[in-house]
């Protein structure tokens, strides 16, 4: 599967993710440009500005011939103050691209 360097986001439960409850997974699909998984050896890292990073907060893409975009879990509870962040995801390609996407999470 020949990858495209620019990544392309979507992440569920859609919209604003609410973790006031307690600890959510956040399933972050990521493919390139044209629907496909990102080329291998892109690295995939997640920030959380609110909340606290629970399990793995990095991936690194291994070569692939499935045909769609892969899915990535992260893992966030709540830190105990009230607020509102944006977790960051940010995805590096072999060639340097770097996309970034930003989910906000509530507590």
């Amino acid at each position: 599967v020949v990858s495209g360097s620019t990544a392309v986001f979507s992440h569920a439960p859609a919209g604003v993710v609410d973790i006031s409850g307690g600890t959510a997974s956040i399933t972050v699909t990521i493919g390139d440009v044209n629907g496909q998984p990102m080329a291998g050896g892109t690295t995939i890292e997640a920030e959380s500005a609110n909340g606290t990073l629970v399990g793995p907060n990095n991936y690194v893409v291994s070569c692939s011939t499935n045909n769609g975009p892969l899915d990535y879990v992260f893992t966030v509870e709540p830190d105990g103050t009230t607020s509102s962040g944006p977790l960051t995801i940010t995805v590096t390609s072999p060639s340097g691209i770097i996309s970034i996407y930003n989910i906000t999470v509530d507590d």
